[in-house]
């Protein structure tokens, strides 16, 4: 082990490394290579880990951080995803937000096993685990989470594209979107 990375106050839940080296020139002429580290205390870290710097940025949010992803050929811009249904993009540079996406709605989760209630009236699944860039040129974001939906967008623009389902097995936690009467007992659901 040749470093150590401490900052978080609670559970990492994504990281992501800045594009690489381009071609031809040194690891100097590149400025290091970046580590973003998401975690559920709100915060991006934004790390300097061949430069030695260690930490260089934290990018405060409103609500646990899911995700994050440098974005594919520019190293300065970093998207990142909340449970609350956020999307930011960041310029991590200057640690100021470059744009935003409501995904809250988009997603359209369905109700889990044992909730209460339907998919449009539950605070659950309304929101991406996981989201990733267009590997070419990064202008186009897909996002999924606890759904039988996911959704693309078009970063330049900051609207969606298209929703897809993607599965219509009924059997799996958050794809039914109403209750099930049979289900409901006296005591509640079985």
């Amino acid at each position: 082990m040749l470093e150590v990375l401490s900052s978080h106050t609670a559970p990492v839940s994504s990281l992501s490394f800045s594009p690489g080296v381009t071609e031809g020139w040194s690891q100097e002429e590149a400025g290091g290579s970046l580590l973003a580290s998401a975690s559920w205390d709100q915060t991006v870290k934004v790390w300097d880990i061949f430069g030695k710097q260690g930490l260089l940025e934290t990018l405060e949010h409103s609500s646990e951080v899911t995700d994050c992803q440098f974005h594919p050929t520019n190293k300065d811009e970093l998207v990142t995803n909340t449970l609350s249904g956020q999307v930011f993009i960041w310029d991590s540079e200057t640690s100021n937000v470059k744009g935003f996406l409501e995904c809250r709605n988009d997603i359209a989760g369905g109700r889990l096993q044992d909730d209460r209630n339907t998919a449009k009236n539950s605070t659950k699944n309304k929101s991406f685990n996981s989201v990733a860039m267009s590997p070419a040129f990064g202008d186009l974001l897909v996002g999924g989470g606890n759904s039988k939906n996911i959704c693309l967008y078009d970063i330049k623009h900051k609207v969606m594209l298209a929703r897809f389902a993607i599965t219509q097995n009924r059997s799996l936690d958050g794809v039914l979107h109403k209750l099930n009467s049979k289900n409901v007992k006296e005591g509640g659901m079985l």
